[in-house]
């Protein structure tokens, strides 16, 4: 159930058991696409649409984008009340991607074994979701072995 939502984080939620916390995110396949999709979405604003242009090296870029967007809520230190709270929150990170495919996930792999994360520990997993057809899929990102 979710108790309060003072964003951030996005909600703090009780079980029968416990009390946690979870923060989501958005990783999008790039800056363009993110502007195409919020912008659509948003009363008021004007749509930028993407349509017809070139995306080259889309894995890449994508993988950039999920590393930049999980690295700054790792090293982010306004969670730190709420991980002193509640102890250690969970990260979701939906994944706004169309071409989203096993490549992509190797790229992101990469590209965070090669990227410096002073992770302050304030999340217990990071987990990112995907669509699969009409479903959507949630996977543990595996962040340990190279983070500083």
């Amino acid at each position: 159930m979710v108790v309060a939502e003072p964003d951030p984080p996005e909600a703090i939620i009780r079980s029968s058991r416990r009390t946690r916390w979870v923060e989501v995110t958005t990783a999008f396949l790039n800056s363009e696409f993110a502007q195409d999709v919020m912008s659509y979405v948003t009363p008021g604003e004007e749509h930028k649409s993407i349509d017809g242009k070139l995306i080259v090296g889309p894995d890449e870029q994508f993988a950039h984008s999920f590393v930049d967007v999980v690295k700054k809520k790792l090293q982010k230190r306004t969670y730190a009340k709420f991980a002193q709270d509640y102890g250690p929150g969970f990260l979701i990170v939906p994944i706004h991607n169309p071409l989203f495919d096993q490549t992509t996930f190797d790229f992101m792999k990469r590209i965070w074994a090669e990227t410096r994360v002073n992770d302050l520990g304030y999340f217990s997993s990071v987990r990112f979701a995907y669509r699969f057809g009409y479903d959507w899929k949630l996977h543990l990102w595996p962040r340990t072995g190279h983070l500083t």
